[in-house]
């Protein structure tokens, strides 16, 4: 069974090419455009992990990220943070703190960003 992850995006570009990665990487991908979204759809798949852009119409990702982690059913769900905005956290203030597992400014480094992907979530198994 392939680890499932909920991409939560609002650029559709960069929602279109993360997801054809996540694919080719062998994992299923659930998409959300905006916040609230994403934590509708956490609740309901509870995905093996989040990519989660921090600043999404609706719930920004910051919150999002607080709220799932403060939910019993997706409180252990690593979240790895994606921003432009990497101000947005408060100053002093690390990723795990904002309920991220892992944050990666864009433009991002594809291959720390799945090497951490692989690290929190069991590795996805390659396409046949």
């Amino acid at each position: 069974m392939k680890p499932t992850i909920l991409l939560a995006e609002d650029d559709e570009d960069v929602r279109n090419a993360l997801h054809a990665l996540l694919l080719r990487e062998g994992y299923e991908v659930v998409e959300a455009s905006n916040g609230t979204d994403a934590v509708n759809l956490a609740r309901e798949y509870r995905p093996d992990a989040v990519l989660m852009d921090l600043v999404l119409p609706g719930i920004n990702g910051l919150d999002a990220a607080r709220f799932l982690k403060h939910e019993p059913a997706t409180a252990d769900v690593p979240i790895i943070g994606l921003t432009a905005a990497v101000w947005l956290l408060r100053e002093g203030e690390s990723p795990g703190g904002a309920g991220f597992d892992a944050v990666f400014p864009k433009p991002f480094q594809l291959d720390a960003m799945f090497g951490e992907l692989r690290r929190l979530v069991a590795p996805a198994v390659a396409p046949g």
